[in-house]
């Protein structure tokens, strides 16, 4: 791996050329997604399924290269460029040109370092050139130091075939897959002469998917590829068919590219934010298509049955709120346990004191001046307070509370930038020493 880095080092300066930041940002940047123009009528893209081609033309996106936001847009050929400060706030470096009428896919790409410590060494752009037709570039980015003004972009592979439209293309160790959105195949290039970089189709037949699976509304484009964790699979993340604890597994059998499923059981838990005093009803985990039902107790050996078993059937977070036929009391344990073999069962969890309201723990990303929602229980106006920081600084912050929701709505950020991470704070008075926190992601919109 080290050597393919290495050759790209150093192929990348003579494969293609340099492009170079230029001040001022991509004008879609300020307007997504709503300004988006392009051309949606590109010849390449008519062998696209409709729903897909409308999903990929209309979904801007971002990935993290050391300490950098870099942003695309699939109707647009330009990168934007912006830097993380350490305060959490953004500030506009420039725009990255790519030399490609489109952007359809970007990919930062990891390497072990001396110690063994994964670091971001670049990333990989899928779209399509001036000619229409589709490729597959990289681009070395090392070190969290400001970029170098001039940037080598490497084309991995030739250009596809007239038909072809890659929709996403990774590395896993040296073998390069994309995901030709047009035919709904993967294709797996491998390195032909020794030089590091993946170059040449393999000769296994490549992989035809079943895209609309059976009771899928939609089809569903492969997202991406990796390596999952303690395995020495090739797996790809499938639209929206993605479990959180499984994968699809791609390998080579008799000369050809072949997925099968392969779960990753996990046991049932809870949501850590959602044992408390009074609960009539909590957040659980299990595997998709499960039942799960909760017992409770002042000790285990007094533990009872105190749910109804509920499925688990959303199969991508795999979380279920289960009804309690009473209310939880506070000190006591409960577990959760599979409704057809009660052998199997989470950790023990005890029963916090009442809490005020209950904030998901994942960050999201809002547009400023938008309404927030957060799940309430047992809250009182007079006695919570709700607060806000952008960066370091303290925000006022327009709060709705009721007995069922804390609704906040997002500040309008302060002229020049561009997002910022809002920590919303919570605490009751009847509570003491009981915070709920969450982080959440605000972008500017221009009018």
């Amino acid at each position: 791996m080290r050597l393919f880095y290495a050759m790209i080092l150093l192929l990348g300066l003579s494969a293609n050329g340099f492009a170079q930041i230029n001040p001022g940002m991509p004008s879609w940047v300020d307007d997504t997604p709503f300004a988006l123009g392009g051309d949606v009528g590109h010849p390449a893209l008519s062998g696209i399924d409709a729903v897909w081609l409308d999903g990929v033309l209309n979904q801007v996106g971002q990935i993290t290269v050391n300490s950098h936001i870099i942003l695309f847009h699939p109707r647009h050929g330009d990168l934007g460029v912006r830097k993380l400060e350490s305060s959490g706030l953004t500030s506009d470096v420039g725009t990255l040109s790519t030399g490609l009428q489109y952007v359809l896919g970007l990919r930062s790409f990891e390497q072990p370092d001396a110690n063994g410590v994964s670091q971001v060494v670049g990333f990989y752009v899928t779209g399509l050139k001036s000619n229409g037709k589709s490729s597959v570039f990289y681009c070395p980015w090392s070190g969290v130091n400001p970029p170098p003004t001039n940037l080598a972009l490497t084309e991995l592979i030739p250009e596809a075939p007239a038909g072809r439209v890659y929709l996403v293309g990774d590395i896993v160790e040296n073998r390069l897959y994309v995901f030709d959105a047009a035919g709904e195949n993967v294709y797996r290039y491998v390195d032909s002469d020794a030089d590091g970089l993946p170059d040449t189709p393999d000769t296994v037949a490549p992989l035809s998917l079943a895209t609309k699976p059976a009771g899928a509304l939609i089809r569903e484009p492969v997202l991406g590829f990796y390596r999952p964790a303690g395995t020495t699979d090739d797996a790809f993340h499938w639209g929206s068919s993605k479990h959180r604890w499984g994968y699809w597994r791609v390998a080579a059998d008799q000369g050809v590219l072949k997925a099968s499923w392969k779960r990753i059981p996990r046991p049932p838990r809870f949501d850590a934010e959602g044992v408390c005093d009074g609960q009539n009803k909590i957040r659980a985990h299990h595997d998709y298509g499960k039942k799960v039902v909760v017992y409770a107790g002042v000790s285990v050996s007094q533990m009872q049955l105190i749910s109804h078993a509920t499925v688990v059937s959303d199969n991508l977070h795999q979380w279920v709120d289960v009804g309690l036929t009473r209310p939880l009391r506070q000190g006591e344990v409960i577990q959760l346990r599979d409704a057809d073999d009660g052998a199997l069962v989470s950790y023990l969890e005890t029963v916090a004191p009442r809490r005020h309201f209950l904030m998901e723990s994942e960050e999201g990303t809002v547009w400023e001046s938008v309404p927030v929602s957060f799940p309430a229980f047992d809250v009182s106006p007079s006695t919570t307070v709700v607060t806000g920081k952008l960066g370091n600084v303290l925000v006022a912050l327009d709060v709705k509370i009721s007995q069922n929701s804390v609704v906040i709505e997002t500040p309008v950020l302060a002229g020049g930038t561009s997002s910022a991470s809002l920590l919303v704070e919570a605490t009751d008075s009847r509570f003491p020493g009981v915070v709920s926190r969450q982080t959440i992601n605000v972008c500017h919109k221009s009018n």
